[in-house]
């Protein structure tokens, strides 16, 4: 299973685990797992979800992008942001400004924003050293692998 971390969605937050006081504590000391993540992790599933399931998980938990996972397998396909969201509205009103909104897979959208963006894949156990490593080189999003 995998879904988008870094974020939070729905009710408070849990804290992270006594050993890792995020304030304190050197990032050699904590892992991807003592953040805040929202349980269930969220991501999108390709073939089923649209466009509009896309809209409605960014704006439900007031996040900028969400990975789209197989859903058979649950391999990473990509991640869909609002930025390819806004690109993908642009695209119709310029191809036609009296174009229909359509429930488009996701797919179709994701990258129209950012198409090189590089999405680092780490799991619960991950350091936050390394995950800062990552986004600090050629990915600019890491998507959080679920247990």
């Amino acid at each position: 299973k995998m879904g988008a971390g870094l974020f939070r969605g729905g009710g408070p937050p849990p804290g992270p685990p006594a050993s890792c006081n995020l304030e304190k504590t050197s990032l050699d000391e904590c892992t991807v797992g003592d953040l805040p993540l929202p349980h269930p992790l969220l991501a999108l599933r390709h073939p089923g979800d649209g466009l509009f399931k896309a809209i409605e998980l960014l704006a439900r938990y007031h996040i900028l992008s969400a990975p789209v996972l197989a859903a058979k397998g649950g391999a990473l396909l990509g991640v869909i942001d609002s930025l390819d969201i806004a690109a993908h509205v642009c695209g119709l009103i310029e191809a036609d400004p009296k174009a229909l909104l359509r429930n488009v897979p996701v797919t179709e959208v994701m990258g129209k924003g950012r198409p090189s963006s590089d999405t680092a894949q780490v799991d619960m156990m991950t350091p936050l050293k390394e995950v800062l490593k990552l986004l600090s080189g050629t990915s600019r999003r890491a998507v959080v692998k679920g247990p």
